[in-house]
């Protein structure tokens, strides 16, 4: 599944939080620099300038949280639904 735009794309919670999440791997690229988390590990790469700022640096050792995946169930679809759904360009289809 892709997400693309031609612009800008925003994502935006105007009154909570964004949270991404990923079985294998997050990456953001831009420029040939990249931020890529996977495996417990984050990357980060540039071939230019990274700039870091903050009023304290702590340091204070390794961390994790965790996060649970949601499931997707596997069911067919019904073909005559889609050719209906396609036609009336509907976004959701039943399954069987």
């Amino acid at each position: 599944m892709e997400l693309v735009a031609d612009k800008t794309l925003q994502i935006i919670s105007t009154t909570d939080k964004v949270i991404a999440a990923a079985e294998k791997e997050i990456m953001l690229t831009s420029g040939g620099a990249y931020i890529k988390i996977t495996g417990g590990n984050i990357f980060l790469h540039a071939p230019g300038m990274i700039e870091h700022k903050a009023a304290t640096h702590p340091h204070s050792g390794p961390a994790s949280t965790s996060f649970s995946m949601p499931s997707f169930i596997r069911a067919p679809i019904c073909i005559e639904c889609s050719k209906t759904a396609a036609e009336h360009a509907a976004s959701i289809l039943e399954a069987l």
